[in-house]
């Protein structure tokens, strides 16, 4: 069963605050200010990168501060994005870590992105896949029902093995606009295959299988939304931005909001046909 959905991704945008930019861009080295550590480093796409330390003591960063953006000159804002281990740590760590912006003296602007996720031992894949070729089961995908069995989906599926027989490991379907995507796939097999490569290495999200205790079976489905899909989310839902920021601590509220994003993009329904030839929705199908 579908236990409760939580962030796995999150990216803020603070309003651009010039004063901010010229004190921070004078640490040249580790230091402390306005009462975080904060570390020179760099970032792809901007020119100018910090990463955030709670303290001297701790190894990792809990949040990295970056802007101006190479390719986008007219982009003033300053962007935070919440490193990734503090989502499975003490759900105080992340409560604390939403503060940044307060104690930093900034304004906060908007969500530019945010990972939803459920982590489960059902590989939802597979699911996926059975479902499409159901003969009575219907795909909507983007809003637009699928019946035909000569109708393209939309969903790309990756798989490997050999000639005689694949196993699927992943599934991936994105908005016409690019702006969100539902993703599922193999956990531990993600972690395992990226610990082996020189980028990532030995001991890469260990963990987070620590945090499920070293399952023997750990799938993910995700929902990926960033500017015009969040955009649009708020004004359907008529609630500002600041409200939706001030609710991601709510695992209630980001349960329904992980299963308003997921039917919206991507559901599965019984259908029937009539004498006539129409076709007729019989009810939502169960992703349990």
């Amino acid at each position: 069963m579908f236990i409760g959905a939580s962030n796995k991704n999150l990216r803020l945008s603070f309003q651009n605050n010039s004063v901010f930019k010229e004190d921070i861009i004078k640490l040249e080295s580790a230091t402390t200010w306005r009462g975080y550590r904060i570390v020179p480093t760099r970032s792809y796409g901007y020119e100018y990168a910090f990463d955030v330390y709670w303290s001297f003591g701790d190894t990792a960063p809990f949040a990295q501060i970056k802007f101006n953006m190479h390719a986008k000159r007219k982009d003033y804002h300053i962007v935070v994005s919440i490193n990734n281990r503090i989502f499975y740590g003490p759900r105080q760590d992340f409560t604390d870590a939403l503060l940044i912006g307060e104690k930093l003296g900034l304004v906060y602007n908007n969500i530019r992105r945010i990972d939803l996720a459920i982590d489960l031992p059902k590989d939802i894949t597979r699911l996926i896949n059975q479902y499409q070729h159901k003969k009575n089961i219907a795909l909507r995908v983007n809003g637009k029902c699928i019946w035909g069995d000569n109708e393209d989906t939309g969903l790309t599926f990756i798989a490997n093995g050999h000639r005689k027989r694949n196993k699927l490991n992943e599934v991936f379907v994105h908005t016409t606009n690019k702006s969100a995507s539902i993703k599922s796939y193999d956990k531990i097999k993600e972690i395992a295959d990226k610990q082996q490569t020189r980028k990532y290495g030995i001991g890469y999200k260990d963990y987070i299988l620590d945090y499920y205790d070293h399952p023997d079976k750990l799938y993910r489905l995700e929902v990926s939304a960033r500017g015009r899909f969040i955009y649009d989310f708020i004004q359907r839902k008529e609630i500002s931005s600041l409200v939706m920021y001030r609710m991601l601590c709510d695992d209630t509220w980001l349960t329904s909001l992980f299963h308003d994003w997921l039917s919206s993009i991507l559901s599965f329904s019984h259908f029937s046909v009539s004498k006539t030839g129409k076709y007729r929705s019989r009810g939502g199908v169960s992703w349990n």
